[in-house]
């Protein structure tokens, strides 16, 4: 996305996405049932992302080889998945608040989730995006399966701490492995959990504060 700025490149930093896991402090494993539930959070932003084929059509695999799977979307409601999967689908509201949402909303939600994904469009817009859903999903010990792009390329390495994909057959193999496996699960949440704890805020406060440095010497 950079080349497409008019700055030149050495008067543009990015830093990174990163949380700290004082505030993400929700660690508990997901209550045995015989449901397995599949989540995803995000804004309306995320309504093409949720919808793109190759996702789309891997869920409605996954829902007809697994009767016992739930989809839940935190975020936003899409209508096709409601026609598609009934009561199966189910859909929930966060906020917009950053501190509600951390403090309040993401422990509710996340606690029922057995598997977290990320879909993206490839375009643009997502190219300028962060690996912060992977940050916050793993944070809560849960295993994901993720889009296959650059930034999820840059902290997942596929099979060891999450999964990626961009094929329909790559999203319903990767989801399917974890939806088999709970040992499986718990063996890549917790290497997800590892990386979270590579990659804290409170670590890299120094770019932070080189960046405000070289804003107010300008």
């Amino acid at each position: 996305v950079l080349f497409r700025s008019l700055k030149r490149h050495e008067q543009i930093t990015v830093i990174p996405n990163y949380i700290d896991l004082d505030c993400y402090a929700f660690h508990e494993e997901k209550e045995d049932t015989h449901e397995i539930t599949i989540m995803h959070m995000g804004s309306t932003t995320h309504f093409e992302d949720l919808l793109q084929k190759p996702f789309f059509n891997a869920m409605e695999k996954i829902m007809k080889t697994y009767p016992h799977v739930k989809f839940v979307t935190v975020g936003s409601f899409i209508s096709e998945y409601r026609y598609k999967f009934g009561c199966r689908y189910i859909n929930e509201f966060g906020a917009i608040d950053v501190d509600k949402w951390i403090n309040e909303k993401f422990s509710l939600f996340i606690k029922k989730a057995d598997i977290v994904v990320a879909p993206l469009e490839i375009d643009i817009y997502n190219q300028a995006k962060s690996a912060i859903k992977f940050l916050e999903y793993s944070s809560a010990v849960r295993p994901g399966a993720y889009q296959d792009v650059e930034q999820y390329q840059n902290i997942i390495e596929h099979g060891v701490n999450g999964y990626l994909a961009r094929t329909t057959d790559e999203w319903f193999n990767c989801l399917e492995k974890l939806i088999k496996s709970k040992s499986l699960r718990k063996k890549i949440a917790k290497e997800a959990y590892k990386t979270v704890c590579k990659n804290q805020m409170k670590d890299h406060v120094n770019k932070y504060a080189e960046l405000f440095t070289k804003v107010l010497d300008k």
